[in-house]
């Protein structure tokens, strides 16, 4: 298992939470930043209206996985953390593929509802990630005290609410965080309310074969 990856199961699914390396971080907010200048592929790219929700941006950028494979190397390093991780005798994988890669850049206001994707296993990793500690500050006088989220988090759920189970687990976006998860697992993301920052992730869903059908 990578020395990064950490394994959460708060209601059995397993999310798992891992890091990419700076080096793909900057590569591939250069290479956004650098697709943003183009209008014309930017809006030939423009996969919002296959997103859940209300987001100001969203790219399809699958073609930087064929310009650079270092990222797609870490990302079936934590593949195979996480498969290794659900299974007795962890099976071997085969005709791995990402259907989908995207960008979301979402500014105040923005959000995403509960939903799913499709696939196998889904990601999303941050590489820029706004400042929004008077945010916090404002939201300790006027929220509850102990609660759990914050503006911009992304909850995971499943199933519902029942004594002594676990239905919902929150995490913070970080920059270089990564985030592996069934792709059948609901999860949704806070609004902030700053409309000059913006928080960029990056989504996929993966879909593979196993070699050994009967591994549990």
């Amino acid at each position: 298992m990578t020395q990064s990856t950490k394994i959460h199961t708060p209601f059995s699914p397993p999310i798992l939470e891992g890091w990419i390396s700076m080096e793909n971080v900057d590569k591939i907010n250069k290479y956004l930043d650098n697709l943003n200048k183009d209008k014309q592929k930017i809006k030939d790219q423009d996969n919002g209206p296959h997103l859940a929700g209300d987001i100001t941006q969203e790219t399809d950028v699958h073609d930087f996985l064929n310009q650079d494979n270092t990222l797609m190397e870490e990302l079936m390093g934590y593949l195979k953390d996480l498969i290794d991780h659900s299974y007795v005798n962890p099976p071997n994988v085969k005709k791995v593929n990402i259907g989908q890669f995207w960008s979301v850049s979402q500014y105040g206001g923005d959000y995403n509802p509960l939903h799913m994707h499709s696939g196998d296993v889904s990601f999303v990793f941050y590489t820029k990630v706004p400042d929004l500690t008077k945010e916090y500050e404002k939201e300790k006088h006027r929220y509850i005290k102990n609660k759990k989220f914050q503006s911009g988090d992304i909850l995971f759920a499943y199933g519902g609410y029942t004594p002594f189970s676990g239905y919902q687990r929150i995490f913070k976006p970080e920059v270089g965080k990564l985030l592996m998860f069934p792709a059948y697992l609901g999860h949704a993301v806070y609004p902030f309310k700053d409309k000059k920052q913006e928080r960029r992730s990056f989504s996929g869903n993966i879909s593979f074969e196993l070699f050994d059908k009967n591994a549990i």
